[in-house]
This record gives structure tokens, C-alpha cells and sequence, in this order.
């Protein structure tokens, strides 16, 4: 809703966590539970409502709500971070492991379940983002081969060696989809 900040940072006390941060104040403040985000880690990502800021830390898959209550274990990623996420309204979290393909999961908690496989040549799928419809999404495809990387579009619709392979947009960046 563009009323809050969230970053990962060392505190005083020399921990990596979530902190979170009003537009309208100076305040910042640690998000309980967020412990252990590597320092460098990719940035958060919003559930629809923006209530809560989902990332990636020790391993698994985290949300906190803005308003500080302790972080929420979502699922397991085997993954010290993510590298993007999306939350769509019906409470589905698709997401991005390092150098891997991308995954759901719901947003209270459950086991992972693929969503997009790897071609050949390919090395990640990363950065997804929901498109209004709540069931496709834009995502960015990392191949060996730069003629292949790029941006695609993806559905939880599709099983994972049927998603669309046509490239939309030539890239090694990420897309946002932004409603004006």
C-alpha cells in the first residue's frame, strides 16, 4: 500500500533481521522471530494486502506482520534466502530458490510444490510476479545462453514442463507489473 519500508540489516546487537519502517515516521523497527537473514539478502516481498512482508531466512520461508507480531515459518526451503516471491489474494506465495525453479506454496503454511522445471541450459527461474488474474505470473529465466534469458509468463494452471516457453521480453533483470 506503499505506507511502509522493509529491509533486511545488522542490528546494534550485530543480528541480521527484518525491520520495517512507517512512511510517515523515523522510526524503525525489528521485526521479532526475523533473525538470521543473510546480510546481502534479496528483498522481501508483500502479501496482497500488505500485512505482512514474506522472506526467506535459515532455511525456510518466513512472513511477519507489519504490526510486529513474532515471524511465521511458512515452509521449508533449504535455502538461506529467496530470490522473489509473490502472494496472490486467494493466499497462494509462489517463490524462488537460488539456481532452481520456482515453487508454491500456501500462505499459512504447507509443503512446496513445483511450479516451473528447468529447461536445458537453463540455471534459475527467479523473481516471480503475480499478474491481476491472481493465476499467472511474470518471471525471469536464467540461461546459459543470453538469447534465452529473459522474461516469461507462467500459470499456477500449468503443469511445471508446460509452462509457456516464449520468451515475452529479452532481459537478465526482473519485471514488475504495476496497476496505475
Amino acid at each position: 500500500d506503499g505506507k511502509w519500508l522493509a529491509f533486511p540489516a545488522v542490528g546494534p546487537d550485530n543480528a541480521s533481521r527484518m525491520y520495517v519502517r512507517s512512511i510517515d515516521s523515523l522510526d524503525v523497527r525489528p521485526l521479532l522471530g526475523s533473525e538470521g537473514i543473510p546480510g546481502l539478502s534479496p528483498p522481501p516481498f508483500w502479501s496482497y494486502d500488505s500485512r505482512f512482508i514474506a522472506y526467506g531466512a535459515q532455511g525456510s520461508l518466513r512472513k511477519s506482520e507489519v504490526t510486529g507480531t513474532p515471524a511465521q515459518t511458512i515452509g521449508t526451503t533449504g535455502s538461506a534466502f529467496v530470490q522473489g516471491g509473490a502472494w496472490n489474494r486467494e493466499g497462494t506465495i509462489i517463490y524462488a530458490r537460488p539456481n532452481s525453479y520456482l515453487e508454491q506454496i500456501p500462505a499459512n503454511g504447507g509443503t512446496p510444490v513445483r511450479v516451473t522445471s528447468l529447461a536445458r541450459g537453463e540455471s534459475a527461474h527467479r523473481w516471480p510476479q503475480f499478474l491481476p488474474d491472481g493465476r499467472r505470473f511474470l518471471y525471469l529465466r536464467v540461461s546459459y545462453s543470453t538469447e534465452k534469458t529473459g522474461v516469461y509468463v507462467g500459470s499456477l494452471d500449468a503443469k511445471p514442463e508446460q509452462q509457456d516457453d516464449r520468451m515475452l521480453l529479452p532481459t537478465d533483470r526482473q519485471a514488475w507489473w504495476v496497476t496505475s
